[in-house]
């Protein structure tokens, strides 16, 4: 399986249910910022997740970390794409209207 397949409770359960093993594999990348689980959260609310993210986001803006030209080149494509994502989905509903 690729991805994030969870805590060790949800391989546990595609192990019973699945009969398939998990194990770790390193990354090629170092990881951009260290993961805290104790940051996880359940919101109510799409809009509360998009919340939460950009306050990670701002939290982590504010720590000062240097971005390469190549992470920053990267960001920056994912958020045009997503911007444009946005625009068509709100053109979407501005016709239906």
């Amino acid at each position: 399986m690729t991805e994030t397949i969870g805590d060790q409770e949800e391989r546990e359960v595609l192990n019973l249910e699945y009969g398939v093993d998990c194990f770790e594999l390193p990354r090629f990348k170092k990881y951009r910022f260290q993961y805290e689980k104790s940051k996880e959260c359940v919101c109510a609310s799409k809009d509360d997740w998009c919340e939460q993210i950009i306050a990670d986001i701002n939290e982590k803006m504010d720590a000062k970390r240097l971005v390469s030209h190549e992470e920053k080149d990267e960001i920056e494509k994912k958020m045009k794409k997503e911007s444009d994502n946005l625009l068509v989905e709100v053109q979407k509903v501005l016709k239906k209207n």
